[in-house]
């Protein structure tokens, strides 16, 4: 039985190293195609695989260097908001306390984490390791994980946007150019329509992702938001006024 044990444990390493291998010799375009279809797939620590992580780990100690300046900031109750209004009626306060409380995102420091899918504070943060600190970005990217978090802060605008979800889509390369060891790939995203077959192209335009090449082989430079190319706290989904946006009058 350890004999079995000990063969199977040999068989798996020799595929990882081969699979470590492979992706070492990968050209530029072969391993942004490897990018984009994990991407696509949801395999964040796949995709997280193909992006170096020295700017994604100095970029978290920067966001760990502010969270630490910022003072601690107490919760909004409605006996404070009574304090601060007297004449608010109190059914007011009430509902705003629970509306702060709800958007767990809009006070004190956690808008700082809003790049990283699954964190809310600085322990979770400066825990993670660099390929998940890339893959938590990575998936804070996605339409898919920018749904569930509405979801979460708002329940009505989350049941909307889970109701009438974005179109399905796909990443495609369109052609990379490589000088010595940099490389440059232009892809995009296309959307599908359920009724229709064929992709068209979206709103979003082409991105360019930039490529090293490194001892392990090429790498992309996540220099900026490499799916979006904007952080997700400026296009992030909203379903806008929903019914519970009024306060009770």
């Amino acid at each position: 039985m350890r004999r079995l044990v000990l063969l199977a444990a040999l068989g798996l390493g020799v595929a990882v190293s081969a699979d470590a291998q492979r992706r070492g010799a990968a050209s530029p375009e072969e391993v942004v195609r490897l990018f984009l279809a994990a991407v696509d797939e949801g395999r964040w620590m796949d995709a997280a695989q193909f992006v170096a992580p020295e700017m994604a780990v100095h970029r978290r100690e920067e966001i760990l260097s502010i969270a630490r300046t910022l003072p601690v900031s107490s919760p909004v109750t409605a006996a404070t908001l009574l304090q601060m209004d007297p004449e608010m009626p109190r059914e007011v306060a009430e509902w705003m306390a629970r509306r702060a409380s709800e958007r767990r995102y809009d006070t004190g420091d956690a808008h700082l984490f809003t790049g990283y899918a699954h964190v809310r504070d600085t322990a979770t943060l400066a825990a993670l390791s660099p390929i998940t600190l890339i893959a938590r970005a990575l998936e804070a990217e996605d339409a898919r994980f920018q749904i569930s978090r509405m979801a979460e802060e708002d329940s009505r605008c989350g049941a909307l946007l889970l109701a009438n979800p974005p179109p399905a889509s796909r990443r495609e390369l369109l052609g990379v150019v490589t000088r010595r060891d940099t490389a440059w790939a232009l892809h995009r995203e296309v959307t599908v329509q359920p009724e229709d077959p064929d992709p068209f192209m979206g709103p979003v335009q082409p991105l360019v992702a930039v490529l090293v090449r490194q001892p392990i082989g090429w790498r992309i430079i996540p220099d900026r938001p490499l799916l979006t190319g904007q952080f997700p706290g400026a296009v992030a989904l909203s379903c806008g006024i929903m019914g519970d946006s009024v306060p009770p009058g």
